[in-house]
């Protein structure tokens, strides 16, 4: 039999409702020959649709609108999980993680609660028994792990935090017999008095060289470009 009841006429004057149609139908025992390809099913009579049954060869255009998604059927963990890998790392301009996340801080979460997290990223920052660390990017820029071609090179173990560094300077200075004459400073340089003695008990003024960078840039106890703080998070 096919997937709709032929024995009802309808006539000119024939108004065709819900009601009529849907009687028809139940009327109907469907079966597997009314059916088509692979997208539908028959069970016990009734028409369904297979698991994973519909791909996009079945979706014309614009054939799904907004109004036939269930609503909240298509959530933000959904969408992230199916767009971000587990492991990734984002900044938020959030001061805490979105669903799905965790905050880069360090913190000792399960192996078996997150065992696709632990696997993901390789590398457990520390922890032990059945627990493992998360990266703690708090107050850390993310460099590219490996050697560059130039020579450039990163940390040599993945995931290690590396202090941070200032390029050497180097330079001259000595001790003049007397003083200068004009200026006693000159941008990071200046100049302190002091005398020496000579063998005999002989004495004498000298000048001292200072070298002080704070004097002309801004200085910290660290060396950083300009920059803004972001909460950091790693993907589920």
């Amino acid at each position: 039999m096919g997937a709709v009841d032929t024995t009802y006429t309808f006539t000119a004057t024939d108004t065709i409702t819900s009601t009529k149609m849907n009687n028809i139908i139940d009327q109907t025992t469907i079966t597997t020959d009314a059916i088509i390809g692979t997208t539908l099913e028959v069970t016990s009579g009734k028409m369904k649709i297979r698991s994973a049954g519909i791909t996009s060869n079945e979706l014309g255009v614009d054939s799904v609108k907004t109004a036939a998604i269930e609503n909240g059927a298509v959530t933000q963990e959904k969408a992230s999980n199916m767009l971000v890998p587990t492991g990734a790392v984002m900044a938020f301009a959030m001061n805490g993680a979105p669903t799905g996340w965790l905050a880069a801080d360090g913190a000792s979460v399960s192996t078996a609660t997150y065992a696709a997290l632990f696997a993901a990223i390789g590398y457990t920052y520390g922890g032990s028994g059945g627990s493992f660390n998360l990266p703690d990017l708090r107050g850390y820029f993310v460099r590219g792990h490996g050697q560059n071609s130039d020579g450039t090179t990163s940390n040599s173990i993945f995931g290690q935090k590396k202090a941070d560094t200032l390029q050497n300077i180097t330079g001259t200075a000595g001790r003049f017999q007397s003083s200068f004459a004009g200026t006693t400073s000159s941008g990071v340089f200046t100049l302190s008095a002091g005398t020496y003695t000579v063998g005999g008990g002989g004495s004498g003024a000298y000048q001292t060289v200072n070298f002080d960078a704070s004097r002309v840039a801004r200085t910290s106890t660290e060396t950083a470009p300009r920059n803004i703080s972001m909460l950091y998070c790693i993907k589920l």
